[in-house]
């Protein structure tokens, strides 16, 4: 290569350094699907790799059974250009439930997180700590200083298991999420609206079809 060359190839802009995501995963009743985005700075996340599955037998057998997880998860890993092992493990519905709750925020600091906490003490069984707890706020109609909140709440025994079942399948667990939750940070990164966008979502599945409507940071339907 000639020096004009080199040169022209040293000053030609780079390509902005790519992000990738976590691997997201969600294990359904028939299929496990993966899926990753990745992004260039400034830039919207795109599909990196994706992936569906077929189980061909119950979820609760999988989820008992280390090895078969394993080894689908190795598969799933090897049929896309997935890169690296950090995940989002998506919560089988099985093992949360839902509730909707009223709280008032209180305090000098308005904790959102603490006031939900106070509530949600009242309403389980034992401790707490005996408990892994999610929410997303509602928007509610009421006038009032009540804000309204749809809890996932899910034994804590259970999740540790999964978490342990994915750790021995290779994959670094960085987060757990439920459904909702996850249509809402999906649309919220990817939708070119802006942040108070109402934004209709729509699951698509072989036995049944589910609608999810999002304002902003609100649920408004599920």
């Amino acid at each position: 290569m000639s020096i004009i060359a080199r040169t022209a190839a040293m000053l030609r802009p780079r390509s902005a350094a790519v992000k990738f995501g976590p691997i997201g995963v969600d294990i359904a009743l028939e299929a496990i699907h993966l899926v990753q985005l990745q992004a260039e700075e400034d830039h919207k996340p795109s599909v990196r790799a994706r992936v569906s599955l077929d189980i061909n037998g119950p979820r609760e057998d999988l989820l008992q059974q280390p090895l078969q997880f394993r080894s689908l998860i190795k598969r799933a890993l090897t049929s896309g250009p997935f890169k690296g092992n950090k995940a989002v493990l998506a919560l089988p519905s099985v093992m949360f439930r839902t509730v909707s709750i009223n709280y008032k925020l209180a305090g000098p600091d308005n904790n959102e997180a603490a006031a939900v906490l106070r509530v949600m003490k009242d309403r389980l069984d034992g401790n707490l700590s005996d408990y892994v707890l999610d929410y997303l706020p509602v928007r509610g109609r009421s006038k009032s200083d009540e804000k309204l909140a749809l809890v996932a709440v899910s034994e804590r025994e259970p999740v540790v298991a999964y978490l342990e079942l994915a750790r021995k399948a290779g994959l670094d667990a960085t987060a757990l999420e439920i459904g909702p939750l996850a249509i809402s940070r999906l649309a919220s990164a990817i939708s070119a609206e802006n942040d108070s966008a109402t934004i209709l979502v729509v699951n698509a599945g072989r036995r049944a079809s589910y609608l999810t409507l999002i304002s902003g940071n609100d649920l408004l339907f599920d």
